[in-house]
């Protein structure tokens, strides 16, 4: 059969339209609570939020939103108010549907409903169903101990303890594997177990642990979640339940060869992750644990670290606590202090930080509060090394510090930064009186706490 010119032209434009057609996936939603509202549709990449697409809604709260393809995942619907503390949030999962979203009281989320969307509905309809078991068996576990003599009553106990904490698995073990709400509320549900775990139910946890080093942390469908911060943090949280330092270490130590591991083969990840979870354990005074990442990627010959993250695991190497801190040659007004070792006090906390930072700013502000006490109490001294290059700017920052401040307009090309392996400001190290390294605190508040709990007072 002959195909026309005309006919030709309709079909390629046809495919063109279709094609274009499945680029994009939408969401119509009627918010009227929302009316004239700036709405964004915002997704996960690994730690990080990315705006998928934003809209403003009309008159009666009408919008229409969209997302591409190829995602998968877990997103926010924000609902933008006057500041942050008015915004409203909406976890929504996207997986190759267009979908409806009504939703008539937003302090209400049972006038929240979807339309033709199985991976929503699932996900809310786990939600409930969990929340529910976990009511139910609160009340349960509470009755327990007190019919531990009368066996029937406890026999019934536990057998309607054990169903209600099979509803939820019951119900995700008959979900397609296609069905991403299945995969996603394992891992929420993963996620807020480990308190429960942590508080009442220590003897669960090397299940837990089990659970946790089987997951794939390359798995797209985490990466996209919005939840692997929540996972890695209340994991390793968990592990300090074992109370005893050598055996936090072991069992941190342990899931952190599981989690490095199921990352090889995606260097960029491995890399992200790692330092990810760094310096969440040296957050949490995990020293020996945030050693083990540093030296597992470190001598991890397969996988080629970057330059910065080289220097970040050798700042750690280098800088770790107990170590001698380099000297700094000083730049300050004051011509008897030219080195860090010149000042004579017990202790020296030294403040890598810059006018134009905006976390500097706050962190001056905690440190001004901290700083008489600290002098007069413990004989601490405040070194504040600036990375400006704008001596008005400088000036203007440090014009009222109490403290010694030092800036050689070098910017991050400091000698000081360079030593200290500096990579971003503000960074704090606590010294003692021969410059020995005792504390890297992240800010002003953690150093107040160490120095009540260790420090000496004159």
């Amino acid at each position: 059969m002959m195909i026309t010119l005309r006919q030709l032209f309709f079909f390629l434009v046809l495919s063109n339209f279709i094609g274009y057609a499945q680029v994009n996936y939408t969401i119509k939603g009627k918010i009227p609570q929302a009316n004239n509202k700036e709405i964004e549709l915002i997704g996960f990449e690994v730690f990080q939020d990315t705006v998928v697409s934003k809209t403003k809604s009309d008159n009666v709260g009408n919008f229409v939103l969209s997302y591409p393809k190829q995602y998968t995942g877990g997103a926010k619907l924000k609902i933008k108010g006057k500041n942050i503390q008015e915004d409203i949030t909406l976890i929504v999962l996207l997986n190759k549907e267009n979908f409806g979203i009504n939703w008539v009281d937003l302090a209400d989320y049972k006038t929240l409903h979807f339309e033709n969307s199985v991976e929503n509905d699932t996900f809310f309809k786990g939600m409930t169903l969990y929340q529910e078991s976990q009511s139910v068996l609160a009340g349960l576990k509470y009755l327990k101990p007190l019919y531990k003599k009368q066996s029937n009553e406890l026999k019934w106990l536990e057998k309607e303890i054990k169903i209600k904490e099979n509803m939820l698995p019951s119900m995700l073990n008959k979900l397609a594997e296609s069905n991403y709400a299945g995969y996603y509320l394992k891992i929420r549900k993963l996620i807020a177990d480990m308190p429960v775990t942590a508080s009442s139910y220590s003897e669960r946890i090397p299940e837990t642990e089990n659970q946790f080093k089987a997951i794939d942390f390359k798995d797209e469908r985490l990466l996209k979640s919005g939840l692997l911060t929540q996972l890695i943090e209340g994991y390793y949280q968990l592990m300090e339940s074992y109370g005893d330092t050598e055996k936090v270490t072991e069992h941190c130590n342990s899931a952190t060869d599981a989690l490095i591991k199921s990352l090889n083969g995606n260097n960029v990840l491995k890399q992200e992750v790692a330092i990810f979870l760094f310096k969440l354990l040296e957050k949490r005074s995990l020293l020996k644990s945030a050693e083990y990442v540093a030296l597992s990627m470190l001598n991890d010959n397969s996988c080629s670290l970057d330059e910065k993250s080289i220097g970040f695991y050798e700042q750690y190497r280098k800088m770790a606590v107990g170590n001698q801190a380099p000297d700094i040659q000083l730049v300050t007004e004051s011509k008897e202090i030219k080195t860090l070792s010149a000042i004579k006090t017990d202790y020296k906390l030294i403040v890598f930080g810059s006018s134009w930072c905006n976390k500097c700013q706050e962190e001056v502000l905690e440190l001004k509060k901290q700083y008489k006490d600290w002098k007069e109490n413990y004989n601490l001294e405040i070194v504040f090394i600036a990375l400006d290059s704008d001596i008005e700017s400088y000036n203007a920052f440090k014009s009222d510090f109490p403290w010694i401040s030092s800036c050689d307009l070098k910017g991050w090309k400091t000698q000081g930064a360079i030593d200290y392996f500096v990579f971003a400001t503000p960074t704090l190290y606590l010294l003692d009186s021969n410059d020995k390294i005792l504390l890297k605190p992240f800010g002003g508040v953690q150093v107040n706490s160490w120095l009540i709990a260790n420090g000496r007072k004159i």
